[in-house]
């Protein structure tokens, strides 16, 4: 029986597939061949870099401890590594270039150490091995640069692998760095906000750069000048306030008037607080207190943010009732006092500071009664942000931290400031206090903020 044999295309189609996988596999094999002897290159090296720590090990042994002049090195020339007459003594081949620098006790460094073929440069723990010592970049990169306004102007010298990126940080810490690819050698910063700066760079090996740093001053991010006063805010009710700029600022408020001419004036109170930009600040004026006549009985409204209503009641001479003057407050939430509440204006620390309103007057077949001003840092009251209310023939208590009490055919006192908000502080070598004045304003109330420092 005749056997049947490869025809020539069969034997052309199996010759291309193996042609197709030594394409294929002779590269991978390369690499790998690659790879291995590079790796056996960097342990001959880490070889080396051992013999230099045995060597000063051996010194400090042999010679009680007294020590060498730092760096020491070592030339390799393919014969030995010397310094001197000191050799380093190591297994394997010696190599033909570079060489081992003892920086101290506790550091040696490969420099340039070469075998013909490979190159290397490092510690035993961070060392970079290549085709060329060209390839390879031990040195860190060098910046240089201005802080212009809140522009931040860096130049970097690097003559290597490259620029790979930057890092401006607000630790002195590399390595909390937030990096930015960047291969540009000039580069202009613009910053956010105020504050010290420190500016690294690196290569493309990964080598960090000498440290740059820089303080903004914030008046470099604000429109407005130290000292500014922003618009006296008199619109009784709720204005909120958004802080342009982080700084110190002045906060000032005006506690609203007691009903009658014979109500109590508000306070007044000031505090400073630093904030930062975009802080919303919430300014609640309060409403002067109103008057109430006989023949009613009738009697009239507080004023806005706790004053409370007076009652008038028949009699002869004309009887007429004040009600109580709001006070003004500052918070970091919107509402009057009394809706805010004492646990958000306090404990939970939403409150700033406060300027009680004006106790109302009473007038009483001709006898008059003068309300109490507004104010004072009472620890107690008719209520929390609200002023008291009596019953008939009765004036109202101001508005305030702890509210002012109402009385019967009497005076009604006036609201309790509050500064617990706004305590003492030294800025920039400087105190800065709170204080308030009792019974200082007429009218309704009002609030003011000033720019004090950035």
């Amino acid at each position: 029986m005749k056997k049947k044999g490869f025809t020539l295309i069969e034997l052309l189609a199996v010759i291309v597939i193996l042609a197709i996988i030594a394409l294929i596999v002779t590269p991978v094999i390369s690499r790998i061949i690659e790879k291995t002897k590079k790796e056996a290159f960097r342990q001959s090296v880490v070889g080396v870099i051992q013999s230099g720590e045995y060597y000063i090990s051996k010194y400090l042994i042999e010679n009680n401890g007294a020590d060498i002049t730092y760096p020491m090195a070592f030339t390799c020339d393919g014969e030995s590594c010397s310094h001197d007459e000191a050799t380093l003594t190591f297994n394997g081949a010696t190599p033909k270039g570079g060489r081992i620098i003892v920086e101290s006790r506790k550091e040696v460094v490969a420099e340039y150490i070469t075998d013909g073929k490979y190159c290397a440069s490092g510690t035993k723990w961070n060392l970079q091995v290549a085709t060329n010592c060209s390839d390879i970049d031990t040195t860190s990169p060098i910046i240089s640069g201005r802080l212009e306004g809140k522009v931040i102007h860096i130049s970097i010298t690097e003559e290597e692998s490259g620029v790979k990126g930057y890092c401006v940080n607000t630790s002195e810490d590399s390595n909390s760095c937030n990096w930015i690819d960047n291969n540009n050698k000039s580069i202009n910063h613009e910053l956010e906000s105020a504050g010290t700066y420190y500016v690294y760079a690196r290569d493309n090996k990964d080598n960090i750069s000498n440290r740059l740093e820089f303080t903004a001053d914030a008046s470099n991010f604000c429109s407005y000048e130290k000292g500014h006063e922003f618009s006296m805010i008199t619109t009784v009710g709720i204005t909120k306030f958004t802080i342009p700029c982080n700084g110190l600022y002045k906060l000032e408020v005006w506690g609203a008037k007691g009903g009658m001419s014979y109500g109590g004036n508000g306070g007044y109170a000031l505090g400073y607080k630093y904030f930062t930009e975009g802080d919303e600040l919430y300014v609640t004026v309060g409403g002067a207190g109103g008057v109430g006549h006989e023949w009613g009985p009738t009697g009239a409204s507080g004023g806005y943010n706790g004053g409370a209503n007076c009652n008038a009641c028949d009699g002869p001479g004309g009887p007429e009732c004040g009600s109580g003057g709001g006070a003004t407050h500052i918070a970091k939430v919107t509402g009057t006092l009394a809706v805010i509440g004492y646990d958000s204006f306090v404990t939970q620390g939403n409150g700033l500071i406060v300027a009680g309103g004006g106790g109302g007057g009473y007038d009483y077949d001709h006898h008059f009664y003068y309300g109490t001003g507004g104010g004072g840092l009472a620890t107690s009251g008719y209520a929390f942000g609200q002023g008291g209310i009596g019953g008939s023939c009765t004036s109202g208590g101001g508005g305030g931290f702890y509210g002012g009490q109402g009385t019967y055919e009497n005076r009604a006192t006036g609201g309790s400031s509050w500064l617990g908000g706004v305590p003492e502080i030294e800025y920039k070598g400087v105190m800065y206090s709170p204080s308030q004045i009792s019974g200082n304003n007429s009218g309704n109330g009002k609030a003011k903020i000033t720019l004090m420092e950035y």
